[in-house]
Parts: C-alpha cells; structure tokens; sequence
C-alpha cells in the first residue's frame, strides 16, 4: 500500500500552486512552516479519505501465507479469523456458523469506518465522506 499512497499524495502535493512557496519564502518561513501551512492542508482531504477507506481494513489479515504456515502443532498460535473461517467453513462444513462470523466481522469492520468517518467530521467536517 506504501507504492499507492505515496502516488495519492503526490498527486495532492502536485495541486499545491508554487506561487505559495514563493510567497513563504519572501516572509521567511522555514521547511516545517511551509509543511505547516501549505503542504498538510492540501493533503488533508486525501488523508481524511484513505483514513476512513482504511479503517475497515483493520481486521484483514494475509489468509494466504498463514493458512499455509499452519499445521497441527501451531495452529493455536497462528489461528485467525480468516483461518478459522476456513477451518469452520471448508474443513468441517459449517457454512451457516463461518458466514455468522465473516458476516459479524464485515459489521465491525463497518462501525470502524463510521466511526472514522464521524471523528474526520468533528475535526474537519468539509473532509469527510458522509
């Protein structure tokens, strides 16, 4: 995700009109009150929204490389609740108990991003999504 954040924000720091930069040099600010001043607030809307885009996130794991890590000595230690869906789901048939938990999963997953959404609008209501 480093390689795609980082072209979502040069792109916002590609908006930022130079004459500003210009206009911070002549009154003499330094490189932390231009990052101050100029860049963070033309970056903060797109901050704002990959902050609440990656808030549902949270609870995703890599299902892949832990499910084939595991086997019967350290399934306990690496045991997920990806992996366990699996196992529930897949291994032991209990399609309707893994779909209850993926489902309670999604609604947590779900109130993250509400949640990261209605702070976003208490601290700057103009950069959020809903």
């Amino acid at each position: 995700g480093i390689g795609w954040g980082s072209i979502l924000y040069l792109s916002a720091l590609s908006n930022i009109d130079i004459s500003l930069y210009d206009v911070a040099n002549i009154d003499g600010a330094n490189r932390l009150q231009k990052m101050q001043h100029i860049a963070w607030p033309a970056i903060l809307p797109t901050v704002s929204v990959l902050l609440i885009l990656n808030a549902g996130s949270i609870l995703n794991t890599d299902f892949t490389k832990i499910l084939l890590m595991q086997n019967d000595t350290n399934r306990s230690q690496l045991e997920v609740i990806s992996t366990f869906v699996f196992h529930e789901g897949i291994e032991r048939g209990r399609f309707e108990y893994a779909t209850a938990v993926n489902l309670f999963i999604s609604v947590i997953a779900f109130m993250l991003v509400y949640g990261t959404n209605a702070v976003v609008r208490k601290i700057s209501p103009e950069n959020n999504l809903w």
